[in-house]
């Protein structure tokens, strides 16, 4: 749902009258097992594995990247995340293999948690699943929030917890009203209610999702926490901390809004898709990734945030291990890399690449299995079914085995 504050303004009557608890099979005392927060980092345009968590340093398929030593016996990161590699502690990192390499049908994928698009069906992103499920009553954040543009929608649960998109910036946030605009918005809000209640398709099921997404944001804009979203007040001394740009912005928007109580955070960096002069884009994309990502991580661990907080960090596949005549990698599926971090993850390493680039190991890791292992994290039952508005049934996650 991406919506400026023009958009919810008329929503919100401008333009006349037109939460759920965790799954109930995840007993509430035992909560404390699990994640109670999410932030998915997409790295859309499928980075290469070999510049960032897989080096193969001395290799031709190598080329010039050099490895550093993690926290983790037996894993090494790119020089260029000399950050994550200090705090790999907390880290899963898995030598995924997969088949499908056209970007937009493997961004579905990753963000569905292993679903194909097939017909009329739209399957639900994992950003807002999480939402959906580990919103806490009487949250008045949005359930699932999207920095940036890329996230899916929310398919068949409905539009209610479509992620919420807007494009952080150093400028004071749009989703501010200003004083003089509060009683005109009151009036209008006082009179959409009104017009409501009179309506005969009031109880229609279209009109109660509308509904509820007026009441949603009408919370939001006239509560505390719309404050989170700007950045504006922030010293330019912590806001250095993150590096500078939107990835950065996205980061440290992102630690406002898991300290301020949102479920489910979904940060988007493009720009992998390194067809040509690979080693120059994923060096600057690369330390843009480790300033933003690591002082996230940071933030969590000091105000111990990250004890309940499982991030995710993927694309949506990998490059390949020959470099082509234009410095470039092109697509590669047979191995790449995906991250589960949190004070919950112990580090490690799971699946093997061998010197040719590919997942060797007899264990593959796939999207299905990532995501039924983030779900089980999250205190969320993988394997619970949802009745789709057309009545047909569908599994949370298409995966039947947890990695981790």
């Amino acid at each position: 749902m991406n919506l400026t504050r023009r958009e919810i303004l008329k929503a919100m009557g401008f333009a006349g009258a037109s939460c759920m608890m965790p799954n109930l099979a995840m007993a509430e005392g035992r909560s404390s097992r699990y994640a109670k927060q999410f932030i998915f980092v997409n790295l859309q345009g499928a980075p290469s594995q070999l510049e960032l968590f897989d080096p193969k340093p001395g290799l031709v398929i190598g080329g010039p990247t050099k490895a550093i030593k993690t926290r983790t016996k037996g894993l090494s990161f790119s020089e260029n995340l000399s950050g994550l590699a200090d705090l790999s502690d907390n880290m899963a990192v898995f030598r995924m293999a997969s088949s499908e390499g056209n970007h937009q049908r493997a961004q579905y994928v990753l963000q569905t948690g292993g679903y194909k698009p097939v017909g009329v069906l739209k399957h639900a992103g994992l950003s807002s699943i999480v939402g959906k499920f580990r919103q806490p009553r009487g949250e008045i954040l949005p359930s699932s929030i999207s920095l940036g543009n890329g996230a899916v929608s929310a398919g068949y649960l409905g539009v209610n917890y479509d992620p919420f998109t807007i494009n952080p910036g150093n400028k004071k946030s749009d989703l501010l009203i200003p004083e003089s605009e509060l009683k005109r918005i009151q009036k209008a809000q006082k009179l959409r209610e009104k017009i409501w209640k009179m309506s005969p398709y009031a109880q229609s099921t279209e009109h109660q999702s509308e509904n509820k997404l007026y009441e949603q944001a009408s919370d939001l804009l006239f509560g505390d926490k719309v404050k989170l979203f700007d950045l504006s007040e922030v010293s330019e001394k912590e806001k250095a901390l993150y590096g500078k740009g939107n990835f950065a912005n996205s980061c440290l928007l992102a630690s406002r809004l898991i300290h301020g109580g949102a479920p489910s955070v979904q940060i988007n960096l493009g720009g992998w898709d390194t067809h040509q002069d690979n080693f120059t884009k994923t060096t600057n994309l690369g330390k843009t990734l480790d300033a933003g990502l690591s002082q996230l991580i940071r933030s969590l661990k000091a105000s111990g945030r990250y004890n309940q907080t499982l991030i995710l960090v993927a694309g949506e596949f990998g490059r390949t291990p020959r470099i082509n005549a234009n410095e470039g990698r092109d697509h590669w599926t047979k191995s790449w890399s995906a991250v589960l971090a949190g004070g919950m993850i112990k580090g490690s390493v799971i699946g093997e690449s061998n010197d040719e680039g590919i997942t060797s190991s007899k264990l593959k890791p796939n999207v299905e299995d990532l995501s039924f292992t983030t779900l089980r994290y999250m205190g969320i039952d993988p394997n619970k079914w949802i009745q789709t508005s057309v009545g047909r049934p569908i599994k949370l996650s298409p995966g039947n085995k947890r990695l981790i």
